[in-house]
């Protein structure tokens, strides 16, 4: 929570801070990690970090935040099943993952995400390598657009540099 803090000071309302469970058990085994209590994990170290955010104190912790950053930057859920309509009730915004998941189900779940009130989405871990057909993402991209999906985000992968994809997709 300090670490957030100095960053938000530092970046003010542009900051959003992404948080989940995870997804990937091995991610879980490499930081020697229950993978099995994973949302249990999640909703607790969740709740002390609200409460680190809104006050500074946890405990008898007292991270002393500047008057400016008290409240914590926003919070977005990456998340899916049950976590898109969560989302939208408890955070301020969701972030769906494009990696394994196909567009349509991306899609439909930002439509669940929209039908319970969420107002702010983004497709992350939208994969592009060398082999990328730019034309073919530029067609998924336009499929996010009309879908109503606020922000995409790529993952490169020895594809095009960044100037030259935003030229294509543009």
């Amino acid at each position: 929570a300090h670490r957030i803090f100095s960053l938000q000071q530092m970046c003010g309302d542009r900051l959003i801070l992404g948080v989940g469970a995870g997804s990937t058990e091995q991610d879980f085994v490499a930081a020697g990690r229950a993978y099995d209590t994973r949302f249990e994990t999640f909703n607790r170290q969740l709740v002390e970090l609200r409460e680190l955010f809104s006050s500074g104190k946890l405990g008898e912790t007292d991270l002393t935040p500047w008057s400016n950053v008290v409240g914590g930057p926003r919070l977005f859920l990456g998340s899916w099943g049950k976590g898109v309509v969560r989302a939208a009730e408890e955070f301020d915004g969701w972030i769906s993952s494009a990696r394994y998941r196909s567009d349509e189900e991306v899609c439909t779940a930002h439509r669940n995400y929209r039908d319970a009130g969420g107002q702010y989405a983004v497709v992350s871990t939208i994969g592009v390598n060398a082999d990328t057909d730019l034309g073919e993402l530029r067609a998924r991209i336009q499929q996010f657009d009309e879908a109503g999906i606020d922000e995409a985000v790529f993952m490169t992968l020895g594809g095009p540099k960044p100037a030259e994809l935003y030229a294509a997709l543009t």
